[in-house]
């Protein structure tokens, strides 16, 4: 199914006037010792990125779906997260996979989330800014780890890269989880979006921070302070 994805389908459905890369994940593309790009690759993973419905439905046939087959997919309710579920029924479809949409409120969205409770295939997003993080998160058991992926190996590595507090061995360690994160394919990336985090002038003390824990900004938040005078300045 990997193969089977078009991922330019979905960086144009972002429509924004930015010339976005296939391949994104795990590894941020900005970050030069981590990021390993496309074309240096070992040759079977960059096959990976060649879209080839008509190849993929051959491998689904071979893996004993020669007829394809469906599947659950299950998502939010936001007009973006809609489209993108249409448009992976659509994708997927000439591959031979039915898509049967699934959309779900917040609460019961994060239950299987966590405890993986959900069937066949499942949407969300991956930060990848950090390679500690976007690595960790996988490893065995994690609370993050919504595919409930398991490699022995793997989770020695990701034990190896947070022991260590050589910043260079690390970035080794991070390039080769790459790998076998991208081989296991235990996830489909689709396509990056950038975020950015904006506030008024008249919030002082504030620096773009998002949280400093498990996406707690409160610690953060009881330090800032609004610029009374200079808010009324400016018309508010």
């Amino acid at each position: 199914m990997f193969i089977g994805t078009d991922r330019q389908a979905f960086i144009d459905l972002l429509d924004v006037d930015l010339e976005l890369p296939i391949h994104w994940y795990p590894m941020y593309v900005g970050n030069s010792a981590v990021y390993t790009p496309l074309e240096e690759l070992p040759e079977d993973i960059q096959e990976l990125y060649v879209y080839d419905p008509e190849y993929a439905r051959t491998i689904l046939a071979e893996e004993g779906y020669p007829d394809g087959l469906t599947i659950e997919y299950y998502t939010q309710g936001s007009a973006y997260e809609l489209d993108y579920a249409s448009l992976l029924a659509d994708v997927w479809a000439k591959m031979g996979v039915t898509v049967e949409i699934k959309v779900i409120d917040a609460v019961t969205y994060n239950l299987m989330r966590h405890e993986i409770t959900y069937n066949d295939t499942f949407d969300r997003s991956i930060e990848i800014a950090d390679p500690l993080v976007t690595m960790q998160i996988h490893k065995t058991g994690d609370f993050f780890n919504t595919p409930g992926y398991s490699n022995p190996e793997y989770d020695a590595l990701v034990d190896q890269m947070v022991q260590s507090m050589d910043p260079d061995e690390r970035n080794v360690i991070a390039k080769e989880l790459a790998l076998i994160a991208l081989r296991d394919c235990f996830l489909i990336p689709t396509s990056v979006r950038a975020e950015g985090y904006f506030w008024w002038p008249w919030i002082k003390n504030y620096y773009g921070e998002t949280n400093v824990g498990d996406w707690e900004i409160d610690a953060v938040l009881a330090h800032s302070w609004i610029d009374e005078d200079l808010k009324t300045e400016m018309g508010y």
